[in-house]
């Protein structure tokens, strides 16, 4: 497969989707920024052969143009990552300047979380507002892909607004406490520490909500077993720790994003410039994700082989081709060197 043919294939299938009016900046940056090691926002403007004040001028228009975002909302929508029936891991992510990534990122269980959404935080903030901004990010992310998926958080969300409003607005959601969190007996009332539970899946009472609390089994790696909390009362227990155990991959797509592809290295200030960069990468990694699907067996051995993620496989192929294609000529054939020595 000519994965750089393919990877043209899918970004151009985007355009249809692009207003006449940004058309030509969207174009700049698919050629510039997506599924590209991202240095800056200028060094990857110079990598088209265009006059350099007209580069600039691009970049500039580009990171600044609020119309950019848009058309990804419309793009996600029209590919259908993501179902009722799916799992959605939900974490922050420091992208620098007081910048916050809040990230909606579908669980695969291939070890990279497919991202789907985000909305970004800007810090300092009022006391309070970091839940009021969740709540909403939650409420857009459901109206924009039309359904609402089973959301899975770590103990930074373990708060009363945030577990409240999704009991009360039909989200089913699994989030870690903190063992000594306290809980209350459903018939007696009485609290008691989740650390103090004496079984490994019972129902409590949880800022007044009845919710399912679940210890998993202490592994090696482990220094102490997680605590979860559910409103998911259909589901085994296994299958409730598995989801949670599988949040982690959206951690190993934050660092595909900052060290694979480098956004770490972006230094913005700017909410905007940052959504944008940040949602041309996930085009990117869509793109990874639907070459990792097509993969044929070959490439699956190799992949295997060298023990890499499909999204970092894929990758290191698209940049291996680039050289063959560019520098294959070049590139000194030590055989036949030898021979024209020895003659």
């Amino acid at each position: 497969m000519n994965i750089v043919k393919q990877k043209w294939i899918f970004l151009n299938s985007t355009l249809k989707h692009v207003s006449p009016q940004v058309m030509h900046l969207y174009q700049f940056g698919l050629e510039t920024l997506a599924a590209r090691s991202i240095v800056s926002f200028r060094a990857n403007a110079r990598l088209l052969s265009l006059n350099w004040n007209t580069a600039k001028s691009k970049i500039y228009r580009l990171s600044a143009n609020m119309k950019i975002p848009a058309i990804f909302i419309t793009i996600l929508k029209t590919f259908a990552l993501v179902g009722e029936k799916d799992v959605v891991a939900v974490d922050f992510s420091d992208f620098g300047n007081g910048l916050q990534v809040l990230m909606f990122a579908k669980q695969t269980k291939k070890g990279r979380a497919t991202p789907l959404y985000f909305e970004i935080l800007r810090y300092p903030i009022e006391r309070g507002s970091q839940n009021l901004f969740i709540i909403q990010a939650i409420e857009n992310f459901a109206n924009i892909i039309g359904c609402k998926p089973k959301l899975v958080f770590d103990r930074g969300f373990a708060c009363p607004a945030i577990i409240q409003f999704m009991a009360q607005n039909g989200y089913v959601f699994i989030i870690r406490i903190k063992k000594k969190k306290s809980t209350y007996d459903i018939r007696s009332k009485r609290k008691v520490l989740a650390l103090n539970k004496r079984k490994d899946d019972s129902t409590v009472l949880i800022y007044g909500i009845k919710l399912r609390l679940i210890v998993s089994d202490m592994l090696p790696e482990m220094s102490e077993p997680w605590y979860l909390v559910t409103n998911d009362m259909k589901s085994s227990r296994k299958k409730i720790i598995d989801r949670y155990y599988h949040r982690f991959e959206i951690e190993e797509f934050f660092r595909d994003a900052k060290r694979l592809i480098g956004l770490e290295n972006l230094n913005v200030n700017r909410p905007l410039s940052l959504s944008i960069a940040l949602w041309f990468t996930i085009l990117g990694m869509w793109f990874l994700n639907h070459t990792d699907e097509e993969m044929d067996e070959n490439d699956q051995k190799a992949r295997e082989a060298m023990e890499l993620s499909g999204i970092r496989y894929a990758y290191e192929k698209l940049q291996r081709e680039y050289i063959i294609a560019v520098e294959s000529k070049y590139l000194v054939d030590c055989d036949s060197l030898k021979y024209e020595r020895k003659s």
